[in-house]
């Protein structure tokens, strides 16, 4: 049991490098960072809350999956292209986007909703059953099982 705890740890120490990693500046790209998609989340007991913020995406050009302990926001804006436009100076963010979330709870994946309004994505991930904390009812006995008789 001490090697999958060990394990287990290894996996947090990792994941929080990774995030913070994702939320390194990229060098020569002013205001820009390799995950710029900024998010809130909350936990409750049955679920973990999400919120992303993506003003000026389309819903349609935005996708979320959930795999492995881990929530990925990808979206995607395209600079319009036109015959007659030629662009002087863009400063706007276009390409793709994502954003990685380490979860520290089993999400039950079959029933994450998600929404959207007004370039905010707002998801429930409830909390696979056995990852939701339950309450254990504690019985009178007259003897415990540890009691000497």
């Amino acid at each position: 049991m001490a090697f999958a705890d060990s394990l287990n740890e290894l996996m947090k120490v990792s994941q929080t490098l990774m995030d913070q990693i994702d939320s390194v500046p990229i060098h020569g790209l002013p205001g820009r960072t390799v995950n710029p998609i900024p998010f809130d989340m909350a936990d409750t007991p049955d679920a973990l809350l999400v919120q992303a913020y993506l003003p000026g995406f389309h819903r349609e050009d935005v996708t979320v999956e959930v795999r492995d302990h881990r929530l990925a926001i990808k979206a995607e804006r395209r600079l319009p292209r036109r015959d007659d436009l030629t662009w002087l100076h863009v400063e706007a963010p276009y390409g793709t986007f994502i954003r990685t979330i380490g979860l520290s709870s089993d999400v039950d994946s079959e029933h994450i909703g998600a929404g959207w309004r007004e370039g905010v994505l707002t998801l429930r991930l409830p909390k696979a059953q056995e990852a939701r904390p339950r309450q254990i009812p504690i019985q009178q006995v007259t003897q415990f099982a540890l009691d000497s008789e």
